[in-house]
């Protein structure tokens, strides 16, 4: 035989327990390998003391071949059965029948060609480990773990990038679908007061809600409470402010209700104050737009009283919601142009009316009597009237 008194068995710690001391049996030509029919040293052992006996049932040469535990025939490196192991390395690409050269006893028809391979391979593992040429069980595992994760990660890829490409598709045309008519997009924003201010309170006494737009996703509802609560700094810090906020980040826009009429007027007049106090030029009570509040993350957004029921948003849908979203945005755009240099339009109010009362002076002149102040000149200097 081919064994001598030094061989060791290749055995997985799984199956040799935590124990780094075990004491193992051996026997010579014990038994027969459940591979090549060849008889082999069997080693035996017992991994905890109240636990099963264990011993080797195939012999090295096919467990060198086919890399898994003489005991349980596992794969070494990856702890996996070997049909599972054999599959991943065939998606992989088909390789590993020259790492791990099995086939060639497992495969064999009769008993003596099986006999003969593996005494073919006893002898190419002989020769592997006189030059040292042999693949350590490291490098085996990094070798198919390398494959295997190749393979994985080529289809989380793949996954991935369908997930995003149909995500996009759909984003596409969502926006595509936000694209409505100007009666449509009337309709849609009957009931959203765009152009109402803080000054004028509504005349229904019910009302104490006001219309935020300009909401994103890094906005929520307890930043919005946080800042109004802030508000109330000099009142009675017991007094509840906020009763609820509703955010629809998608249509980009929410209510926020407090807890009396009285309450939301007075946080009408503190938004007021403190947007006319941070402007470059100063504004007066006739100011009807939407003020600006700045909440965490630096989000601006403006604020005006709500006209009616707080609108959820939730009759609409999903492309009705993109529409309003982007027409939120260009009333965002439109009022901070505005806002942006208010002098030029008051200067411009006023030439237009100077232009007025100068037209009314030259109409009351031509009222004069004919001739009075007039001059004429010809075509040539050299003869005047």
């Amino acid at each position: 035989m081919s064994y001598n008194e030094d061989t060791t068995p290749a055995v997985c710690e799984k199956c040799l327990g935590d124990n780094p001391y075990v004491e193992m049996t051996r026997e010579r030509n014990g038994a027969r390998c459940k591979t090549c029919t060849r008889p082999f040293t069997v080693f035996s052992w017992t991994p905890k003391r109240s636990g099963r006996p264990k011993k080797t049932v195939i012999c090295l040469t096919c467990a060198r071949a086919r890399n898994c535990c003489q005991s349980c025939m596992l794969d070494l490196s990856l702890g996996i059965d070997l049909q599972t192991r054999d599959q991943l390395l065939k998606m992989a690409g088909g390789a590993g029948t020259d790492v791990l050269p099995d086939a060639i006893v497992h495969d064999a028809r009769n008993v003596v060609s099986r006999i003969y391979n593996a005494n073919q391979l006893d002898r190419k593992f002989k020769r592997e480990d006189e030059s040292g040429s042999i693949m350590s069980s490291g490098e085996r595992a990094k070798l198919l773990l390398a494959k295997i994760s190749e393979l994985t990660d080529g289809k989380k890829r793949e996954e991935q990038n369908k997930t995003e490409k149909k995500t996009r598709k759909t984003q596409k045309q969502d926006k595509r679908g936000a694209k409505l008519n100007k009666k449509e997009l009337l309709h849609l924003c009957k009931g959203l007061p765009f152009k109402s201010g803080l000054q004028e309170p509504p005349k229904n006494g019910d009302i104490r809600s006001f219309f935020l737009f300009g909401v994103n996703d890094h906005v929520a509802n307890y930043d919005i409470e946080e800042y109004f609560d802030a508000l109330n700094k000099q009142g009675d810090s017991r007094q509840k402010i906020v009763e609820s906020v509703f955010l629809n980040t998608r249509a980009r826009f929410g209510y926020v209700r407090f807890s009396s009429r009285e309450v939301a007027n007075k946080m009408a007049n503190e938004v007021f104050k403190r947007y006319a106090s941070v402007r470059r030029e100063p504004i007066d009570n006739e100011y009807k737009k939407p003020c600006v509040i700045v909440v965490r993350n630096d989000v601006p957004i403006r604020v005006c009283w709500a006209t009616g029921t707080a609108n959820t948003g939730s009759e609409y849908t999903k492309k009705e919601l993109y529409a309003i979203s982007s027409v939120v945005r260009m009333q965002m755009v439109k009022l901070a142009r505005e806002d942006e240099k208010p002098g030029k339009r008051k200067i411009a109010e006023v030439d237009k009316k100077a232009e007025s009362g100068v037209k009314k002076v030259k109409k009351h002149r031509t009222s004069k009597k004919k001739g009075e102040g007039m001059v004429y000149k010809t075509l040539s200097s050299s003869f005047e009237l």
